[in-house]
């Protein structure tokens, strides 16, 4: 789990980082995140990252 290293204002924009281990993938990958927030209308969305692994 990850938090913000900052407070992000209504508008406001900030930074996501995800690491994946290539050692756990390969091929078609798809993984995903839930991001949280405190917005009452939007409490969480999901990230999705989809690639190609290959050694």
């Amino acid at each position: 789990m990850a938090y913000a290293d900052k407070a992000i204002p209504p508008g406001g924009e900030g930074k996501i980082t995800l690491k994946l281990n290539p050692r756990s993938c390969s091929g078609e990958t798809k993984k995903s995140a839930v991001v949280t927030s405190n917005d009452p209308m939007k409490p969480y969305f999901i990230l999705v990252v989809q690639g190609t692994f290959s050694s």
